[in-house]
């Protein structure tokens, strides 16, 4: 828990997500509609499937889980003790420093500077308490409120991710905004942002009623039962065993990409294996090079991707080598979207433009994947056969 941090004649407090909160959560997002979907992840469901007692639970009971492995910190923003919307630090990696931030605030309380105080009162706990280095927020270029928010509390638009999140319907760009550690205000955000916030037209709007009985016990046990069969059938599927993967083109002769039966064993459940989906690459027998998709997101339809060339590997080589772990991820690993972060001054900047990628930006204070901590060009790109 957070807070309480006052606001005005208000009080906002972070918390962890709670089974009653449904029908505060529903009614807020019904309504809100317009304001929330065209940002929000796709689905087949209409808008009002996807807010009913199962989903709700379900998605606490992700929330618990993934706070449990200190993968993510979901919270409830609470305003003077009411349901207010949701933020989220996701993709949580102690190991790099970084996280991915999320928010959405009910809208009658967005002119009281309550969703900013929220991301305040996240971002100083992230640097703080978690000691991140790093954290982002991808933003639709259609949600200038968003952005405008994002600016307020001095994040940097780095880059435009193409076709990064498939939300409102369509697979769509995404701008990536970030803050880093040297970013971070000397009095920490949230002192920062209240010296700043005129709280003369913080007044609140009155309450208005849920209007929908408590979920019930029989609800939570059903869907507790099947989250926890869905989650046991993902870790015996897990236990299948590594793949091999041999990937090799006419053109090059004696030039393969494959899995090694050691990188196989110590990641066996491959690409999303904390370690990833590690390629060797040999010419005529020789080790020249490796390639590791690992990072899924967005659903499991991104990964990143991390090339590390010998100095015997000629460039012409590593392109194709490129290429066939980019046509093998796009068709047979099902993805849509490759990135590969690479220093600026690396001996292979250039091989991602040879290989079909396009350069979208900078990011700043970035861990790659070697633990070097610098900036670092961000290239990506999407399955061609795969647009909508």
């Amino acid at each position: 828990m957070l807070g309480p941090q006052p606001i005005g004649p208000s009080r906002v407090r972070l918390r962890p997500p709670r089974i009653d909160d449904f029908a505060y959560w529903r009614r807020i997002r019904l309504r809100d509609r317009t304001l929330i979907e065209p940002f929000w992840v796709s689905s087949e469901l209409d808008w009002s499937a996807r807010h009913t007692e199962k989903r709700w639970v379900r998605e606490c009971l992700e929330r618990w889980t993934q706070a449990r492995a200190r993968r993510e910190l979901a919270m409830v923003i609470e305003v003077d003790g009411r349901f207010a919307g949701q933020c989220t630090l996701a993709a949580i990696d102690a190991d790099s420093g970084q996280a991915e931030l999320g928010v959405w605030v009910d809208a009658k309380e967005s002119h009281r500077g309550i969703g900013v105080l929220a991301v305040a009162m996240l971002l100083d706990f992230a640097f703080g308490q978690l000691g991140l280095a790093r954290v982002t927020a991808p933003i639709s270029p259609d949600n200038r409120r968003a952005a405008r928010s994002a600016e307020l509390l001095g994040l940097v638009r780095e880059a435009v991710m193409a076709e990064y999140f498939d939300a409102g319907g369509r697979r769509a760009d995404h701008e990536l905004w970030a803050v880093v550690r040297a970013d971070v205000p000397a009095d920490g955000y949230v002192r920062t942002w209240l010296a700043r916030w005129d709280s003369r037209t913080a007044a609140p709007e009155s309450a208005e009623p849920a209007g929908a009985q408590p979920v019930s016990r029989v609800v939570v046990a059903h869907v507790a039962l099947r989250y926890a069969a869905g989650t046991a059938r993902r870790a015996l599927a897990g236990l299948r065993g590594p793949h091999r993967v041999t990937l090799s083109d006419p053109a090059w002769p004696g030039l393969t990409v494959h899995s090694r039966l050691r990188e196989s064993l110590l990641a066996w459940r491959g690409i999303r294996s904390r370690r990833g989906l590690v390629l060797t690459v040999s010419a005529d027998g020789e080790f020249v090079g490796e390639a590791r998709l690992f990072g899924l997101d967005m659903f499991d339809r991104n990964a990143q991707l991390h090339l590390r060339w010998g100095p015997t590997a000629p460039e012409p080589a590593a392109t194709c080598a490129t290429i066939l772990v980019l046509h093998f991820a796009f068709d047979r690993l099902g993805l849509y979207r490759i990135a590969v972060a690479v220093p600026p001054d690396d001996q292979w900047s250039t091989l991602p433009a040879h290989a079909g990628l396009t350069f979208e930006g900078t990011m700043r204070a970035y861990r790659g994947p070697q633990g070097d901590r610098e900036d670092h060009q961000l290239w990506a790109v999407t399955a061609p056969t795969r647009h909508p």
